[in-house]
C-alpha cells in the first residue's frame, strides 16, 4: 500500500510505500549547491544560463552550471563553456560561501538529529525510523526538507542504506522526498552510473564503453569491468545490484 507524504506545504507529495518497521537512511540532497548557492544571493541571476568556474591548472574550469546553461559540463574549461553557451553569466567560485551555506545546514539537521553524516557539499545522510518518528511521517519529511532554505530546493532520499536513499534523492523532485521500495534493484537498473563514488575518469571510462545505466553495468562480464574499474570493480557492481552495507548509527530525537 503507498501512502502520500506531504513536503511540509513546500512540494509536491511523495509516495512511500510500507515496509517492515526498521530504521532507514534518509539523504539530504542539494543539487547544484554553487548554482543555487549564487541564485539565493543573487536572485537576479535565477532563470538564466549560469555558469561557476574555479581556478585550474590550465585556467578557469567549470565547477557547476544550471540547466539553463546547454552544452555545458562540469571540468570544462571556460572557453569551451563560453562556445557551448555564449549568453551565460560566468561566476567564479565562492567556495567559502558554498561552504557556509552547506554549513547551516549540516547544523539545521543535527538540531534535530543524534547523528548526522556529512558526505561533501550539498549532501548529508542520517537514521531515521519513519513508522515511529515524533508527530508521524510528515512532521519528519518537513522536518527534514526544512534543514535547508526553499531557495535551495531540497530533495529527500528514504532507504535501507546510503547509496540507495541518495539514488532516491536524486530521482525526487525538487523539494519532494522518494522513498525505495522494498526490492530497489529494479529501480536502480535504470538510473546513471554518474551516481556511484568514482572518480571522473572511471566514470567516463563506463560511459565511452556505452555503460550509461547501473542496469548496463551489471549485465557485462566482470573481467571486462575490471579493465574499467579496478579496484572500485566489486563496490561498483554491489552497488548497482542495491547491496549497500553502509549504514549510519545513531536514533531519530525529536528537536528541543
Amino acid at each position: 500500500m503507498f501512502v502520500h507524504l506531504t513536503s511540509g506545504g513546500k512540494g509536491p507529495a511523495s509516495k512511500m510505500n510500507r515496509t517492515e518497521h526498521r530504521p532507514s537512511i534518509a539523504c539530504h540532497l542539494v543539487t547544484n549547491l554553487p548554482v543555487k548557492a549564487e541564485r539565493s544571493r543573487y536572485p537576479v541571476l535565477r532563470n538564466r544560463p549560469l555558469v561557476v568556474v574555479e581556478r585550474g591548472g590550465r585556467g578557469d574550469i567549470v565547477l557547476d552550471s544550471s540547466p539553463e546553461a546547454d552544452g555545458v559540463l562540469r571540468g570544462m574549461a571556460l572557453r569551451e563553456a563560453i562556445g557551448a553557451c555564449g549568453q551565460a553569466t560566468v561566476i567564479q567560485a565562492d567556495h567559502k560561501y558554498y561552504t557556509e551555506t552547506d554549513e547551516q545546514i549540516v547544523q539545521a539537521l543535527q538540531r534535530r538529529f543524534v547523528h548526522v553524516d556529512r558526505d561533501g557539499p550539498g549532501r548529508a545522510y542520517v537514521q531515521v525510523d519513519l513508522q515511529v518518528a515524533p508527530y508521524g511521517e510528515p512532521h519528519l519529511v518537513s522536518t527534514l526538507l526544512n534543514a535547508a532554505p526553499a531557495s535551495l530546493s531540497p530533495r529527500v532520499g528514504v532507504g535501507p542504506g546510503r547509496f540507495i536513499s541518495y539514488a532516491m534523492a536524486s530521482c525526487a523532485p525538487d523539494g519532494g522526498t522518494l522513498r525505495a521500495p522494498i526490492d530497489p534493484v529494479a529501480f536502480l537498473r535504470n538510473c546513471t552510473v554518474d551516481l556511484l563514488p568514482l572518480s571522473t575518469e572511471k566514470i567516463t571510462r563506463l560511459r565511452s564503453s556505452g555503460l550509461h545505466t547501473l542496469g548496463a553495468l551489471t549485465e557485462v562480464p566482470y573481467p571486462f569491468l575490471l579493465t574499467l574499474l579496478d579496484t572500485d570493480v566489486r563496490l561498483a557492481r554491489d552497488l548497482a545490484l542495491g547491496i549497500d552495507h553502509i549504514h549510519i548509527p545513531g536514533a531519530l530525537r525529536e528537536a528541543a
